[in-house]
């Protein structure tokens, strides 16, 4: 195996725990929100609510709630056709009633917990694949091995073999030739 190869195999082990790190701080998130609101909530005696229609609401007008404190993390979405009471759309009273129902952390929550899955099935695939790769190439010489073993010349004959060589030649070169097919198969 080249350093191609055993390039690509880290840059993809590397991509697969990064994006496993950020869904996972995707879900610290909701779990931190979580927590800072039990900690507002057994000071205050009120759970404050953090719902998603806090990104579309005007964050003037609610700065003086119990949510102050962490008002200026959240950022404020101009969305006029969440922010018009008298919206005509069938579906605005859906939104406006999912929107106040769903917290704010579930959305990125469960994104997180899906780019985590999809960063430790990458690297597990690909640990299956470098395997895979690898006992091929272990093949692949242990055969080479074996018929130089069972084609080298007698000691003891003393004759010549020139005309063994090319023969070992042609199997290295075969072999090569396969080892760069593989490679062109591995990097689809």
């Amino acid at each position: 195996m080249n350093a191609g190869f055993w390039l690509k195999i880290w840059a993809i082990r590397l991509f697969g725990v990064l994006l496993a790190l950020a869904g996972a701080l995707l879900v610290v998130q909701l779990v931190a929100l979580l927590l800072w609101q039990y900690g507002i909530a057994l000071e205050t005696r009120a759970w404050p609510r953090l719902p998603i229609r806090l990104l579309f609401a005007d964050h003037s007008e609610i700065a003086a709630k119990s949510i102050a404190p962490i008002l200026q993390f959240i950022p404020e979405i101009r969305w006029s056709w969440i922010r018009d009471p008298d919206n005509p759309s069938a579906l605005y009273p859906v939104a406006l009633w999912l929107f106040d129902r769903v917290h704010l952390g579930v959305v990125p929550a469960l994104l997180g917990a899906l780019l985590a899955l999809w960063g430790v099935l990458l690297v597990i695939r690909h640990r299956y694949a470098f395997v895979a790769a690898k006992r091929q190439d272990g093949d692949r010489v242990r055969r080479i091995r074996e018929y130089r073993k069972q084609h080298a010349p007698d000691p003891s004959a003393g004759r010549d073999i020139a005309g063994a060589q090319p023969d070992l030649d042609l199997i290295e070169a075969a072999e090569k030739a396969w080892r760069q097919e593989r490679l062109k198969v591995l990097r689809r």
